[in-house]
């Protein structure tokens, strides 16, 4: 891809190397496909840092302000998703704000089902419905 006489401030590959995004100094950050060595996208979004997910679905900039953004790599609604970004230069953990997700965790910690005797000492006055199961 020709980029001029620009310089790219960030770059980030995802985890398969298919698709590399790289921001300029300038309101925008390009997604390049790897393979073709050609622009796929260009997202109006400045970055100070950026990252892919693990899986490569999504990527996340965070500008010099500390916001954040998240784009689908694959054209699915992933972005759509609740996440929170956390940043620390040069570093971008997402976490799942998703309420299932939250509760499927739990239970694969808990690694058990709440007994009746613990749901009434627990929970008293609620009808028995435990959420794993």
């Amino acid at each position: 891809m020709d980029t001029g006489d620009r310089k790219h401030r960030t770059v980030a590959v995802s985890p398969a190397s298919r698709i590399a995004a790289g921001g300029f100094l300038v309101d925008k950050t390009h997604v390049i496909d790897l393979t073709t060595r050609r622009a796929v996208d260009t997202l109006d979004a400045d970055a100070s840092t950026m990252t892919f997910t693990s899986n490569g679905d999504r990527l996340v900039l965070v500008d010099f302000a500390g916001h954040g953004k998240v784009f689908a790599t694959g054209g699915d609604e992933a972005a759509d998703e609740p996440v929170l970004a956390v940043a620390s230069q040069p570093e971008v953990a997402l976490l799942d704000l998703r309420e299932s997700t939250w509760r499927d965790v739990a239970c694969d910690i808990a690694d058990s089902r709440l007994t009746r005797d613990e749901w009434e000492r627990l929970v008293p006055g609620r009808g028995y419905a435990p959420a794993c199961g």
